[in-house]
C-alpha cells in the first residue's frame, strides 16, 4: 500500500548495490531487473509514487536507466506497452548507448514465453 513494498525492495537493492560497489571499486557494474515500473512520459505500469522513488534511487546512486524514457524499446516499438524491466549503468561509465531493442519483434509479448518482452542494450566503449 502506498508503495511501501516497492520502497522496501529498493532499500534492499541499495544495500546490495552499495556492497558491490565497495567490493568491486574498479569495475563498471551494470544491473538489470524487473522494477514493475515504466520510465517514460506516459503511465503504463506502476504508479507516480513508485516512479519518483525509482528515479530518486537512480539519481542518488549515480545511475541511469538505459531502457527508460526516449530509449524505451517496448514503448517505441510495441505501443501502448512500455518497458518495466530496466538495464542501468553508472552515469560515469566508460560506455555510450548505441541502441535498445525488445524481443520478440511483435506488438505484444508472447504469453507462451513470458508476460514481458526481453530487453537488450548495445553499448560502445568510449575509453
Amino acid at each position: 500500500k502506498g508503495g511501501a513494498a516497492f520502497s522496501s525492495a529498493l532499500q534492499e537493492f541499495r544495500e546490495v548495490w552499495q556492497k558491490l560497489k565497495k567490493d568491486f571499486p574498479r569495475d563498471t557494474l551494470i544491473f538489470g531487473g524487473d522494477f514493475n515500473q515504466n520510465l517514460n512520459d506516459r503511465h503504463y505500469y506502476g504508479s507516480a509514487n513508485q516512479r519518483a522513488m525509482l528515479e530518486g534511487f537512480l539519481k542518488e546512486e549515480g545511475m541511469i536507466a538505459l531502457t527508460g524514457y526516449e530509449n524505451d524499446p517496448v514503448s517505441r516499438d510495441s505501443h501502448p506497452h512500455a518497458c518495466i524491466d530496466h538495464i542501468c549503468i553508472p552515469k560515469d561509465s566508460p560506455f555510450t548507448l548505441i541502441s535498445t531493442e525488445r524481443w520478440p519483434n511483435t506488438p505484444k509479448p508472447e504469453k507462451i514465453l513470458s508476460d514481458h518482452f526481453a530487453t537488450t542494450v548495445n553499448l560502445q566503449s568510449i575509453k
